[in-house]
Parts: structure tokens; C-alpha cells; sequence
């Protein structure tokens, strides 16, 4: 187990940044908690949010055995636009939902994708990777364990590349004890928290719009005392979500183009797959100011053929085009608020609070939509950008975690301050007539394993093999003796778990005295919860 000795080489006091990632079909966002306020960390080009995609580069070619490249964001899309590949099957949201198709090469890229994140929230903050504490956004559609296993290795690789270009050596072992990913939370709890609605005092009724690129979702949730119930949750397929708002922007510059350079079948712009991509790109960048301004001018130099576009868009000739789209998403959400797997009478009711995310929630007319299906309903925090919602959630969730481990206030957090185990927790084989440890030396053969040792960061969570070795001498003296005696006569053997200095703490009895060795899985909360399983069974608290 790696102590918090080899942790205090990392650097001498360092504060524990709590941290927030969502990452979404198309966007991932990273929001810190500051002491000032929450701030959502700026990419390299200014930009709020960061294109999740990742593609694979090439190794340094004049340098053997280098570790391949990779690029992200943008520049992975203008990669592949140059190859005329698709974007779609680069997402890392993808990557992940499809782990069995991707491969090792996808999950290195899903891995990589993460310490990109971690290194962007590091730059944002003059953090080391150590110092994170992350909460991560969840999507039912991803497995959990998988996305906290790939995050975790993330930011350790991108812990480890800080430390060596600052020329400093940690251990590999050490940076992985180290609670980096706290742990994962679905979007709708996390645009509640956001929003404020855990404050111990809350109640209420509320439904969550998130309406992003991959569709539009309604949740319905109920507050308790700051407590949340999710009641039910409906979702939209693609057609409601924002590339199809992107692909209306797109169709409606292209016969713009088209029409103007009277160009026709296969000359027409979108049948050019580096010019759709381009086309894309700037459509997807017109829709995010036609969500704060009254026009906007799609212009491409040398889109087609050698040809520019320059098409004009105002917010009313945009919604018109929306009109069908909006129409169909207002029936939608208008089904998805009403629908409900309870007949009581409270789950039947309308929504008190509503709350939009998603990058199709910033836009005008999906907010008027939403405003005149829910005329008396409030609204969240006017401070939260309904697109930075979950990501803002999940650092206040983060910073709300670490709280929970009592840490001082004092802005220099050393790492050996995280939580520890006070004590060593071992375990003894005994035979179960034993009434206690006789010698804990072992010279009259008793082995002590220590599974958890003093100063382990909590939470701790071991699993090992230990020989029952307490009773090996006496069997093999017997021979063939013992061979013959019916398992119901022979003394059964027990597991004392103990402290190093004798102390027992309980003892798991009934493993027979035939067994060599069993499999034992330890975890020790931070709040000193004690739990034990053997042999994969059920977990006892001790």
C-alpha cells in the first residue's frame, strides 16, 4: 500500500482543487471551485469549452521509442478534415459508450482525452495534477467504473508528465493512492445542485430540460429537504438535438451558395466532404451567437472550388427555418412534463422550478418554448449559463466532498493531510477455538498480513490472498491421518482482524480447516467505516 510518505514528495503543501468535468456528446466543459466563486477553466484558444474529440498523432520520429501524439479539440478536427474523415467517430463520448469496438487504442485516447482536461484546468489554475479532486458528469448511457477508471489514469499521466517536465521524480504508485476522481453524478442532480436546490431548506418540484447536441431530455425531479428523488426521466432521439439545428444552418447556406454560384448535382458544396466539415465548423459557431446576437454572417474563404460564401442570417430568419423543429420539440416536452410512472396525485403536478441546460437551451426561442409550456414555474440561478450547468454542479459537489473530510481552511492543504488510517489493520489465521493471539512475534507460527497500514489515504479499498498457514504444521504431521477424518470432525479455522499490537478488532469464523489461503477484500471509509468480504461473498461491517 503506498503511504502518504512517498504522497509528500509530490510538493510540500499544496491546496486540493476541487474540480468539475462534463463531459458532453459533443463539448467538454471544466468548471473550478475558487475561493472567489466557481470559474469554468478557458482552453488554449479562450474558449469556454473544448471540442471532445481526440485523434491519434505520430511519434517523434528522431526519437526512439517515443510515446505517440496526440491533438484535440480543434485541431484533431482540422486533422481529420484534411484526411476527409469523420468527426462523428472520433467523439470521446463515443470512444467510451463503444469500449468494445474502440479497443486499447480507444480507451489510450479516452485516457488521453482526460489528461488533456487536467492539464487545461492546471493551466487555468497554476495547479499541479495532484492537487485535483474531481467530480465527474455522467451519462446513463456510460458505464461508471469504466469512466472513473479512464479519468483517474488521465490525471495521473498528466501528473506525472507535469512532475518530469518541472524535473522533479514521483513514483507512479504514489500519484495513483491518490483520490483524484472522487466520484460521478448524473446531469440532472447535478444542474439541481447548480442551481442551488440541495440548500437543506429546499422543497420542491422540479423539472430539468437538458437540451444538448445529442437530444433533448426531460427529468423530473423531487426536493426534500435538500435531498433528490429523481422521479422519471424521457429523452428525445437525435432529431431534437443540436446538429439538427446545425444541419438546418448548414442545408440553408449551402442552397444559398449553390443557388448564387449555380452549382448543381455533384458540384453542389455539401457534396464535398472537406467543404461540409468546414461548413460545419462555422455553422456550429453561428449558432452559438445567434443565441446572444440579432444576426450573424456565415463567411468561408474558398469554401468550394475556389468559390467564398458569405450568407447573411438574422434571428428571425433563423427561427423560421427552427420553426418545424421547435414545433416538434415543444409537443415533446410538452408529453415528456406530463408522462409519469406514478398515479399519485404529487407526481402528477406541474413542475415548481425549471431548469434549462445544454447548448440548445441558450438559445432564445428554446427558451420562450420552455416559458410558455411553464408560465408560473421559477427558474433556476440567473448566474448559471444553462451550457455550463453540469460542469458548475459538479465542482460545487467536488468542493462540497472535500469538506466532508475536514480539512483545514488554511489555503496551504498539505497532501499528508488528507484523510488517513489511524491504525494498521491486519489480519491472523487462528483456529477457532483460539480465544486470542498467543504471540504476535510469530515464533509459535502466527503470520500477521497487514492489509491496510497507518497513514493509508482514506478511502482505502485492498483486495489479497492470505495463507492460513496457522494450521499447515499440524496437518502435515498427521498426514494421511487427518485425510481420513470427515470435514464434519475436523476444527474449523478463523480470521482475527487485529492491530498490530494485538488489539482484536473482530474475527470471521467458520472457514474450514482444509482451506490454504482465501481471497479477502478490505475497504476503510474516511468516515471509519470498516467492511470485509471473503472470497468475493457478501461484505460484513466490522
Amino acid at each position: 500500500m503506498a503511504s502518504t510518505e512517498g504522497v509528500a514528495n509530490i510538493a510540500p503543501v499544496l491546496p486540493l482543487i476541487p474540480v468539475g468535468m462534463d463531459l458532453g456528446s459533443l463539448y467538454a466543459r471544466v468548471a473550478v471551485a475558487e475561493a472567489s466563486g466557481i470559474q469554468v477553466a478557458s482552453n488554449a484558444q479562450g474558449s469556454r469549452y473544448t471540442l471532445a474529440l481526440c485523434v491519434k498523432g505520430d511519434a517523434d520520429a528522431d526519437v526512439e521509442g517515443a510515446a505517440p501524439s496526440f491533438l484535440f479539440g480543434e485541431a484533431a478536427r482540422k486533422s481529420l478534415v484534411r484526411e476527409k474523415q469523420s468527426v462523428a467517430n472520433h467523439l470521446v463520448r463515443k470512444l467510451l459508450l463503444e469500449s468494445s469496438k474502440a479497443g486499447e487504442e480507444g480507451e489510450e485516447r479516452v485516457r488521453a482525452f482526460w489528461s488533456h482536461l487536467s492539464e487545461l484546468t492546471c493551466d487555468a489554475t497554476s495547479a499541479h495534477p495532484s492537487q485535483l479532486r474531481c467530480v465527474l458528469s455522467l451519462s446513463a448511457a456510460v458505464d461508471a467504473e469504466r469512466l472513473l477508471q479512464v479519468a483517474q489514469g488521465g490525471v495521473v499521466e498528466a501528473a506525472l508528465q507535469s512532475s518530469a517536465a518541472h524535473g522533479k521524480k514521483i513514483k507512479r504508485k504514489d500519484v495513483e493512492a491518490l483520490p483524484l476522481v472522487l466520484g460521478v453524478m448524473d446531469d440532472a442532480s447535478a444542474i439541481c445542485v447548480a442551481h442551488g436546490l440541495t440548500a437543506p431548506q429546499t422543497h420542491a418540484r422540479a423539472l430539468v430540460v437538458d437540451w444538448g447536441a445529442s437530444g433533448l431530455t426531460a427529468t423530473r425531479v423531487h426536493v426534500r429537504g435538500g435531498m433528490l428523488h429523481v422521479v422519471d426521466s424521457s429523452s428525445s432521439g437525435s432529431e431534437l438535438g443540436g446538429e439538427a439545428f446545425v444541419e438546418l444552418l448548414m442545408g440553408h447556406c449551402a442552397s444559398q451558395f449553390d443557388r448564387k454560384n449555380r452549382l448543381q448535382g455533384e458540384d453542389k458544396v455539401l457534396e464535398s466532404k472537406r467543404a461540409k466539415e468546414r461548413l460545419r465548423v462555422e455553422c456550429e459557431g453561428a449558432l452559438r451567437t445567434l443565441s446572444r446576437a440579432g444576426s450573424v454572417t456565415v463567411t468561408i474563404d474558398g469554401l468550394h472550388q475556389g468559390l467564398d460564401m458569405t450568407v447573411p442570417i438574422s434571428k428571425p430568419r433563423f427561427d423560421m427555418l427552427c420553426s418545424k423543429l421547435l414545433q416538434q420539440a415543444e409537443t415533446t416536452l410538452q408529453k415528456m412534463s406530463t408522462t409519469t410512472t406514478s398515479t399519485t396525485t404529487e407526481n402528477q403536478q406541474l413542475p415548481e422550478v425549471v431548469l434549462l441546460a445544454g447548448n440548445v437551451s441558450c438559445m432564445p426561442a428554446a427558451q420562450a418554448l420552455v416559458e410558455k409550456l411553464f408560465p408560473t414555474a421559477a427558474r433556476g440561478r440567473s448566474d448559471v449559463p444553462s451550457d455550463e450547468a453540469v460542469a458548475i454542479g459538479c465542482a460545487v459537489h467536488a468542493k462540497e466532498l472535500l469538506a466532508l473530510t475536514t480539512l483545514p481552511e488554511s489555503p496551504d492543504i498539505s497532501l499528508a493531510d488528507i484523510p488517513v488510517s489511524p491504525i494498521d489493520i491486519s489480519v491472523c489465521p487462528l483456529m477457532e477455538s483460539d480465544t486470542e493471539i498467543i504471540d504476535m512475534n510469530g515464533s509459535a507460527g502466527i503470520d500477521m498480513t497487514t492489509l491496510i497500514g497507518k497513514g493509508t489515504p482514506l478511502p482505502a479499498h485492498v483486495t489479497q490472498v492470505v495463507n492460513l498457514s496457522n494450521n499447515s504444521n499440524n496437518n502435515n504431521d498427521n498426514g494421511k491421518e487427518d485425510e481420513k477424518k470427515e470435514v464434519s470432525e475436523q476444527p474449523l479455522q478463523c480470521l482475527a482482524i487485529c492491530q498490530t499490537n494485538g488489539k482484536v478488532l473482530s474475527r470471521i469464523e467458520g472457514i474450514p480447516s482444509y482451506a490454504t489461503s482465501v481471497e479477502l477484500t478490505m475497504e476503510l471509509t474516511a468516515e471509519g467505516k470498516l467492511t470485509v468480504a471473503v472470497n468475493g461473498g457478501d461484505s460484513i461491517t466490522i
